[in-house]
């Protein structure tokens, strides 16, 4: 069983625009879309005081992957230039110094500058705010991916009405682009791919493609089943 240690309580939300300062906590072998829920393990030292400090604010810190997970002790060099910033929700004191967050992602950050290293990795990061296309490229953009996504839903059923539903009521079509990704995308390098993509047309290509593949995927292990 978790021991809680600390739901975050409910504090003003951070006003995510333009350049803000925020520890790092590097992932190993995950990443996080803006608005998706994660529940991730963290241990090490410079990890755990990022935590802390993030805690000591609004909850608030900049989730990078690292570029190899095998690395115990990194360096900016290892951490992908972009990542998300995400909202601590609840820490679990887990075993021995692992602990377990829950975090929601808020918004996609590029790291411009390392401050400090020490006690963990404090960044200066520039917020990455999403253009919305043109009205007839949003719609046919939309009906794509929502039709993809309904199709790719059917196919796995593993989600319930109630989530489909929650995915395909999305207002904007960035916001529609992350909830279809959370569900669809399974790969690292893909997932990684998509928080990198800061062309939110380009994105949502990216995600129909990622779709297709993994449906025609889909066929053929029915065909051999």
């Amino acid at each position: 069983a978790f021991l809680l240690l600390s739901p975050l309580m409910e504090v003003k939300k951070m006003d995510l625009h333009g350049t803000v300062t925020l520890p790092v906590i590097p992932l190993r072998g995950i990443a996080v879309l803006p608005s998706e829920v994660m529940h991730c393990d963290i241990g090490r030292k410079k990890t755990l005081s990022a935590m802390e400090s993030a805690l000591s604010d609004e909850g608030y810190a900049l989730f990078v992957s690292q570029k190899n997970a095998k690395i115990v002790d990194v360096t900016p060099e290892d951490l992908y230039s972009i990542g998300t910033i995400c909202r601590i929700r609840q820490v679990f004191r887990i075993q021995n110094d692992t602990v377990h967050l829950l975090v929601t992602g808020a918004a996609r950050a590029r790291i411009v500058g390392i401050i400090s290293e020490n006690p963990h990795y404090t960044a200066q990061v520039e917020v990455i705010e999403d253009v919305e296309p043109d009205e007839y490229t949003t719609e046919a953009l939309r009906r794509r991916l929502s039709e993809g996504f309904t199709e790719h839903a059917s196919q796995r059923d593993r989600l319930t009405q109630e989530q489909k539903d929650a995915v395909l009521s999305q207002s904007s079509l960035s916001e529609l682009t992350d909830a279809v990704a959370q569900h669809v995308v399974s790969k690292l390098e893909d997932k990684q791919k998509l928080i990198e993509e800061v062309d939110l047309v380009s994105r949502a290509a990216s995600l129909l493609g990622i779709i297709e593949n993994e449906l025609m995927v889909m066929q053929v292990d029915r065909r051999i089943a």
